[in-house]
């Protein structure tokens, strides 16, 4: 990670991350998610910065100008992760219907020594 991304100040306010907080444990995720969408509006509309640095990511990775779908997406990608994170740290994984797929190739490779 770069050292000017690491010197980025929180631009989300204290009582709005515990506002948040207070919807995913008082409301449940999909109530949380749903308000991911006007969070992540409001932060790709107004970070500039950020929103030049994304869309440099994202020419780099699909070879063409991202989208501002693409942007938001991005955006609420990242923001989904978040939430997800604070239910994972509380050990309430009760929302989350989890699936492994290919197992058996994994136990493959590390039956071979790799992976």
């Amino acid at each position: 990670m770069s050292l000017a991304w690491q010197q980025q100040p929180e631009r989300g306010s204290r009582i709005g991350v515990r506002a948040m907080i207070w919807v995913a444990e008082s409301l449940g995720r999909p109530v949380a998610r749903v308000l991911l969408y006007p969070i992540c509006g409001y932060f790709l509309l107004s970070s500039e910065a950020s929103r030049r640095s994304v869309a440099r990511f994202r020419e780099r990775v699909l070879g063409r100008p991202a989208s501002w779908t693409e942007l938001f997406r991005h955006y609420h990608a990242f923001a989904s992760t978040i939430l997800d994170r604070l239910y994972f740290l509380r050990a309430q994984l009760d929302s989350f219907d989890v699936q492994f797929h290919g197992l058996d190739v994994l136990d493959r490779e590390l039956a071979k020594g790799q992976g």
